[in-house]
């Protein structure tokens, strides 16, 4: 069926994306001149465990950065993402969510091909080819919503969601363990330009394959158009009630609850590979490793997830608000409590990288959680709408990394990233509880009259 290809393709399209904006998180672990941090010393003694020369580890450019310019560069990103989420949410409604994503695709993989040159020549250059990164893929998950509520009908929501959404997982796997064995073989620098080329052969496949909706695809049958087209849309260029957006309690809590959420997420999916190589020891093969675990996990997560929220909703088991808000407990609440438990087992390093592991596996909840609940609340509105939460949430991006290198600056021991991971446990908990207090599945009032009487078939007819 096309809508299931449709967010196949979805998927494909993110974990290009995903990758190339994680990469360097990896990356940055071989880009960093060892023998003048302390806390490489033990990946070149492994190096030279294995008979590898001195020559050999010096052969690649290295940089002479503390770990404050690592957090600055790895935070860079951030800056730009959330500064263009709000207007590619108005973008992608306006050029659509084919145009926009191949645009992101494009020009993010450009702009990644140029970060070798960029770290070379200069590190603030480095710096700005980061922050324009994030402006471009500002308009990734704007552009995604939009395009997928066109093709997914109410009642496949959440397992149409997880399919298009287990691009995070896949890309924590392909690009971690992908990365590992380019820099091992031959060098930091491909990994990047690699991940340029899929990129655009990516773009290619989206812009031969993929229509904004079945309407325009002339490859979907005339049996699958129809259903999908039974079930009530707006029309196109309906005006976007702003002041309705911004005075919603339910979507504030949203906001709140994604906020906690890509904080959480930001922090393991950036510092992780250097938790686990410098403070935990692992050398680089098996940081690959350990990092790409957690990734497949949380694929069976969202996959099982969608799968099981649907069927709750459909059975009755519970109602439409009820599924989304035990959905964002299992997101938050188990993740938060993993994120503190690591500090108080400090002394086991199995146990760091286990409580690592289920904190970003629970992660994958997500999928039926806040994110289906961007379209229950204001159809035809959900890529303004992931465009204020992604826009919103942005500073949470950087500020987690800064953080982590203020207290890791002078002393980057395992003390200090606890009391990273603690306040980070304490935000996700907060937005855990906002959700659970003020979260809704009605669609909100709008001030246009014809949005005031547009009432989708979504859940009209589970509830009867």
């Amino acid at each position: 069926m096309k809508r299931y290809i449709v967010a196949s393709m979805c998927c494909l399209a993110g974990i290009c994306i995903l990758s190339l904006r994680i990469n360097l998180s990896f990356a940055i672990i071989e880009m960093v001149r060892r023998e003048n941090l302390t806390e490489y010393q033990n990946l070149t003694d492994n190096m030279r465990s294995n008979h590898k020369t001195d020559e050999l580890v010096t052969e690649i450019h290295r940089y002479d950065w503390n770990e404050r310019q690592k957090q600055t560069v790895l935070a860079a990103f951030y800056y730009g993402y959330a500064v263009t989420s709000i207007p590619g949410g108005w973008l992608a409604r306006q050029i659509g969510g084919k145009r926009s994503m191949v645009g992101v695709l494009l020009c993010s993989g450009l702009l990644t091909a140029l970060i070798p040159w960029a770290a070379g020549f200069n590190y603030y250059l480095l710096l700005c080819i980061r922050i324009l990164d994030g402006c471009v893929q500002g308009v990734y998950y704007p552009a995604l919503c939009e395009l997928l509520e066109n093709w997914i009908i109410p009642h496949e929501r959440s397992k149409l969601m997880s399919i298009a959404f287990s691009a995070l997982p896949l890309s924590v796997a392909f690009c971690n363990k992908m990365s590992s064995w380019i820099c091992d073989v031959g060098g930091w620098q491909y990994t990047f330009y690699i991940l340029s080329v899929f990129s655009v052969f990516i773009a290619m496949i989206w812009m031969l394959f993929i229509y904004e909706n079945p309407n325009k695809d002339p490859y979907i049958s005339n049996t699958e158009r129809e259903y999908i087209n039974s079930f009530e849309t707006l029309e196109e260029n309906t005006p976007i009630a702003w002041f309705k957006i911004f005075t919603s309690s339910a979507v504030w809590a949203l906001v709140i609850a994604y906020w906690a959420f890509i904080f959480i997420l930001v922090l393991l999916l950036t510092e992780c590979p250097i938790f686990i190589n410098v403070i935990l020891g692992f050398d680089l093969k098996t940081t690959g490793l350990l990092t790409s675990l957690p990734g497949l996990l949380q694929l069976l997560v969202v996959q099982t997830s969608g799968i099981c929220a649907d069927f709750i909703i459909q059975r009755k088991y519970l109602t439409l608000v009820n599924t989304r808000k035990l959905f964002t407990f299992l997101t938050l609440g188990i993740s938060s409590l993993c994120l503190i438990c690591i500090g108080v087992f400090e002394e086991s390093s199995g146990a760091s990288v286990v409580f690592l592991t289920v904190a970003f596996s629970s992660l994958g909840f997500y999928t039926s959680s806040v994110i289906p609940n961007i379209m229950e609340i204001s159809k035809g509105h959900s890529g303004v709408i992931a465009g204020i939460m992604t826009s919103l949430a942005g500073p949470g991006c950087f500020i987690g990394p800064m953080m982590l290198g203020a207290f890791t600056v002078d002393n980057n021991t395992f003390k200090q990233w606890s009391w990273m991971f603690n306040i980070t446990a304490g935000i996700g908990l907060i937005g855990m509880f906002t959700f659970l207090l003020f979260g809704s599945a009605t669609e909100q009032k709008r001030s246009d009259e014809n949005l005031a009487k547009h009432e989708t078939k979504s859940y009209k007819a589970i509830e009867e």
